[in-house]
């Protein structure tokens, strides 16, 4: 009986605490979370099989390596809220005015910027849909995006008829200085049943190929820097998202 009344007092002393994220690493690479209860409606309300369903910053600056994690990599991903076909999928996905990374020192000035109009297409080294069955991002593998076009309003990504797919693209990788501020600003407009994230990641150099994923970053060419919320329908307005790093 002591020790029931003893485990029954531990469980009520976790649940009375307001947990904000606890990441508990497994051995076989994985991690559960202890969500608060934000996180968990957050999570509840995700794509259907997202590896991250809401914001985490995993590190502000890349870990020592050799070579060294020298450059950043900012993405984007939309997919539909559920992944199942129907014979008549809603018409589901985004429109990109524009998208833009600026670069400022410590006095906030700009050093560099990066810019996406929506005038044009992404290329085949520019971005790829990848699959979501049985699990998101299982290899590396992806092919062209073809549900885009051009029209008045800006870059459209219809990805009614491509719900087992992820849509990611990226900007190409900048050179990583932990004084420079770096900002994401885009303006879009998201409809149907179709969410938006972003995200960024350290890289090795310019050229180096994606070889894997490790929690820790170790023996590997990127590392995770973070993920934004999801964001979903916006109506019929554009939206401007901010994000830094």
């Amino acid at each position: 009986m002591k020790k029931i009344g003893l485990l029954t007092l531990l469980l009520l002393l976790i649940s009375s605490l307001s947990w904000a994220v606890d990441d508990i690493w497994l051995s076989n690479g994985h991690f559960k979370k202890i969500l608060d209860q934000s996180q968990q409606s957050k999570a509840a309300e995700a794509p259907d099989g997202a590896i991250n369903p809401y914001e985490r910053i995993f590190r502000q600056n890349p870990p020592e390596a050799t070579p060294p994690f020298d450059h950043a990599l900012f993405w984007y991903q939309v997919v539909t809220k559920h992944q199942k076909t129907t014979s008549n999928p809603k018409r589901s996905g985004i429109i990109i005015r524009y998208s833009q990374i600026t670069c400022r020192n410590k006095e906030g000035n700009i050093i560099s910027k990066r810019e996406f109009d929506g005038n044009s297409t992404l290329g085949p080294d520019q971005g790829g849909l990848y699959d979501r069955n049985p699990m998101w991002f299982k290899t590396n593998l992806h092919t062209p995006i073809v549900n885009q076009k051009v029209n008045p309003q800006g870059l459209e990504v219809n990805i009614s008829s491509t719900p087992d797919k992820i849509v990611r693209w990226w900007v190409e990788r900048l050179p990583y200085d932990p004084t420079v501020k770096y900002e994401l600003e885009m303006q879009v407009k998201i409809f149907g049943d179709a969410g938006l994230q972003i995200g960024a990641d350290y890289w090795k150099g310019q050229d180096s190929t994606y070889n894997g994923w490790d929690g820790n970053c170790e023996g590997t060419n990127s590392c995770e820097a973070f993920v934004s919320d999801w964001h979903y329908g916006t109506g019929d307005k554009f939206i401007t998202i901010k994000q830094e790093m």
